[in-house]
């Protein structure tokens, strides 16, 4: 029996069963897991008495031998959920049973609405990351060509799945000016320190520049300071910053603040990783020159991913490509202050061991990932690690992008078990038809009678207003680890 995906306000929402019995079917119910065990919300004795539609409320049963319907109405966030067929044939000498089992998906609306289309909002680029039982969900709202906001949303974490959420909270706005590329990174889960780095453009400004601002010990959002770039020695002079992220940066096991990005140099454009080491404006830009890629080729996106004690992956686009550059690097920290030095080069194995401030990093490996298939010029993607609480290590790697190598569609769910080396095939299709840019959060939450971990995915739900209009909302789905350890 397939999963059905509704959004919240839809008219109904309508599963089909089909089975194969050997006998006339006697009983068939419809079966809700909720929180305070199974809930039998519709059950025959005589299918006989039922060969036309019948209401019973809330649902709408429809049956016959071979088949079931069960029409949901005025789909709700509540309606989520795991439902389940059950047949029973009472033939003698022993009855003869069938159950099948589906969920209802309502994905959550962050910001704006997955149905309504009043006006073509465009809501994009989300990212979010999970501290002190809330989720934090960050977009840009395209305002204007030259007028972009930076939205933040927080949301609570209840028992079974549940979210509380706050008003949306515009925390940088200004006007003739975009903010773009929000890049959030938890310091503290416990307290919900988080530091949100982003890129900001003025009509007057001929390059961007990097603003960061946080929040910590549950206080209001500070205001935004100029983030200091430390350059190596030979690139102080000309480089500049393009685009950093968009998608959550990571706080790596050293405690050390780590962002993906991309820079100009001598009229090219390479990878690069931002370091920072106390937690202040001033961050290190560490290089990741390639002779693999053409500089020309590189996309505006770049993910992060701690997939193991001290190695990290990136991911990012490339144009005209059709799947996913990675680049693979280790790092260590010294307890000795280092100049940054080239240690040494490779460039058969293409090895280059930089180090930097007390951190030494090794681009290790680099390659094209043709299982990561994606639409040209490519689009944020959501990479997240999955821990092992018991023995203290990630377990497994999840990744989402529209899969389709010609429209940005088919928001499919992958996962990596030998750190972001081989992927699976696509094991959840996530949202509608048509969706583009996410970011993913593992999340988890302790209560009384469950214990709740999984994945929150944030995408961009796209629905079209007219020809020349698409109207962008920013959605969640959340994703039980038990449904992902099924695979």
């Amino acid at each position: 029996m397939p999963n059905v995906l509704a959004f919240e306000g839809e008219k109904s929402a309508t599963f089909k069963c089909d089975y194969r019995l050997k006998s006339n079917v006697d009983i068939q119910r419809w079966i809700k897991k909720t929180s305070k065990g199974n809930q039998v919300i519709y059950t025959s004795e005589n299918l006989e008495k039922f060969k036309t539609k019948t209401e019973v409320q809330k649902y709408e049963a429809d049956f016959d031998q071979k088949s079931a319907q069960l029409k949901i109405n005025q789909v709700e966030v509540a309606d989520a959920g795991v439902y389940s067929c059950e047949v029973v044939s009472k033939k003698l000498p022993t009855n003869t049973q069938r159950k099948k089992f589906a969920n209802l998906v309502v994905p959550l609306d962050v910001f704006g609405s997955a149905l309504v289309r009043e006006k073509p909002h465009v809501y994009r680029h989300p990212a979010v990351v999970f501290a002190d039982m809330h989720f934090f969900v960050f977009c840009e709202e395209q305002v204007a060509e030259n007028y972009t906001k930076g939205l933040l949303r927080r949301g609570k974490l209840k028992e079974h799945s549940r979210i509380e959420w706050e008003p949306e909270q515009p925390i940088l706005d200004m006007k003739n000016t975009r903010f773009e590329n929000l890049v959030p990174i938890v310091v503290d889960e416990k307290k919900g320190d988080v530091i949100l780095v982003c890129v900001e453009r003025t009509a007057q400004q001929d390059c961007c520049k990097l603003v960061q601002l946080s929040s910590t010990d549950k206080k209001p959002w500070s205001g935004k300071a100029d983030v200091n770039l430390k350059w190596p020695e030979d690139m102080q002079n000309g480089a500049e910053i393009c685009f950093i992220g968009p998608g959550h940066g990571l706080c790596l096991q050293s405690g050390h603040l780590a962002v993906a990005g991309f820079f100009k140099f001598s009229e090219h454009v390479h990878l690069c990783m931002l370091i920072s080491e106390n937690k202040s404006e001033t961050w290190e830009v560490v290089p990741i020159i390639s002779s693999i890629i053409d500089s020309a080729s590189f996309g505006n996106h770049a993910q992060i991913v701690e997939y193991a004690k001290n190695q990290v992956c990136i991911t990012c686009s490339l144009a005209n490509c059709q799947q996913r550059f990675n680049v693979f690097l280790k790092y260590k920290v010294y307890k000795d202050k280092l100049e940054p030095t080239l240690i040494k080069a490779n460039p058969e194995c293409q090895i280059v061991e930089y180090a930097k401030n007390q951190v030494c990093i090794t681009t290790s490996l680099r390659k094209l990932e043709p299982t990561l298939i994606e639409a040209n010029p490519g689009c944020q993607v959501g990479i997240v690690s999955i821990p092992d609480e018991k023995k203290g290590r990630f377990n497994f790697v999840a990744f989402t992008n529209p899969a389709d190598k010609s429209h940005f569609k088919d928001l499919s769910v992958r996962l990596s078990k030998d750190g972001c080396e081989t992927w699976t095939d696509p094991l959840y299709t996530l949202g509608r038809k048509f969706a583009k840019s996410s970011d993913l959060a593992y999340y988890k939450v302790k209560g009384f009678f469950t214990d709740d971990k999984g994945i929150a995915c944030v995408y961009e739900n796209i629905n079209a207003t007219d020809m020349n209009n698409n109207c962008y909302s920013i959605v969640m789905q959340l994703i039980s680890l038990d449904e992902i350890k099924k695979h």
